[in-house]
């Protein structure tokens, strides 16, 4: 598997455009990896399973196609639970921040 490259790290902790935020239904908006890691700290049961339920993953969703990090994509959508998927996420900002 090949090194990742600081830029690439660099794009993926980056915030997007303001068009191309997440907004949650508590009416909060996410504009970045490190912002969705703050966010499944904070955010209650109720609204996390309105966007991860057995019919998809938004936040996976929006993190590959908005983002473009596949791995944390496919992480979120494996996670079981709202705490797996705020673990999750925090593990990759570290990373992430580890390759700049």
């Amino acid at each position: 598997m090949a090194r990742m490259k600081s830029e690439e790290a660099r794009k993926y902790l980056a915030h997007v455009p303001e068009e191309n935020s997440f907004y949650c239904t508590n009416g909060s908006y996410i504009t970045s990896i490190e912002e969705l890691g703050t966010a499944m700290e904070k955010i209650d049961d109720q609204i996390y399973y309105y966007h991860a339920h057995d019919h998809g993953n938004d936040f996976s969703k929006w993190v590959g196609d908005v983002i473009g990090d596949q791995k944390l994509s496919r992480d979120l959508d494996k996670a079981s639970s709202k705490t797996e998927a705020s673990k999750r996420t925090q593990e990759r900002i570290t990373f992430l921040q580890s390759r700049l």
